[in-house]
């Protein structure tokens, strides 16, 4: 079972929405910082909470969305595959975030090719396996060369919905034999995919997946999850799990949630 140890996260010092990459961002929309501010801090307490050790990037002004660490890319073991941000108002994070994650010798960092487009939301272990979102943010010439760089088998999933644009968003797995998703974000195809690597998938309700259900963080027995969300919660007590439920609705405004902020960076 996944145990989180450490993760690296980025203050909402500077977040807010200057641009429209996904159908959740209005730069209409003000961002109450304060209470971003407030509703970061009790995420960060609550992982520190469950003996996850917190790690920081320092914020970058003319990097709004940087407090999604997650996306930086993935980890698995001890190789963490970079990302290449599809949308040029994100590339410029990349680099703050190699020269954070160089100072972890113990990762071995990976960088795609050019052409190979790829975030972090789109990547999540599953067992000896990669889950991979595929059609908004990440492309097939990303799986194959992640699947080469982690050696280990790489199952692509094909999104549909742009609201559910990483896969994080849409696909939580539970333990080594569950996962939870949201059937309408998923082509057909690749429902039937994830019926096949776990015959008895859990499934989310449309607004418990629009109230960011499937975001959570789940390390052992405990699960960060978003508030509001019963019956994910009550589904994850049967499963065993210690659940805090906790609220991080300013980021919403953005598209992204619990998992989206605290970046996996050391793991059993």
């Amino acid at each position: 079972m996944k145990i989180i140890k450490k993760v690296l996260m980025c203050n909402p010092k500077y977040f807010s929405i200057k641009y429209s990459i996904n159908p959740w961002m209005n730069r209409r929309i003000a961002i109450n910082r304060a209470r971003a501010q407030i509703q970061w801090q009790r995420l960060a307490e609550t992982l520190d909470s469950l003996n996850i050790n917190i790690e920081e990037i320092k914020p970058q002004k003319e990097n709004p969305d940087m407090v999604f660490t997650t996306d930086a890319g993935l980890l698995r073991k001890k190789t963490f595959v970079l990302s290449n941000f599809k949308h040029k108002e994100r590339q410029k994070e990349k680099r703050f975030f190699i020269q954070r994650l160089k100072k972890k010798n113990y990762l071995k960092i990976v960088e795609l090719s050019e052409e190979s487009f790829f975030e972090g939301g789109d990547g999540l272990t599953y067992g000896d396996k990669v889950l991979l979102g595929i059609g908004f943010r990440t492309n097939l010439k990303a799986s194959r060369e992640i699947q080469k760089h982690l050696n280990c088998e790489v199952i692509n999933l094909k999104l549909k919905d742009p609201k559910f644009y990483h896969l994080d968003t849409c696909l939580l797995p539970i333990d080594e034999k569950s996962v939870a998703f949201y059937p309408q974000a998923f082509t057909s195809s690749s429902i039937q995919k994830i019926k096949t690597i776990c015959p008895n998938p859990v499934v989310i309700k449309e607004k418990e997946a629009f109230n960011f259900a499937a975001n959570s963080i789940i390390s052992q027995n405990s699960a960060v999850v978003q508030k509001n969300n019963q019956n994910m919660i009550d589904i994850l007590k049967q499963k065993g799990k210690q659940v805090f439920a906790i609220n991080v609705s300013e980021f919403f405004k953005s598209g992204g949630g619990i998992h989206c902020m605290a970046c996996s960076v050391f793991e059993n």
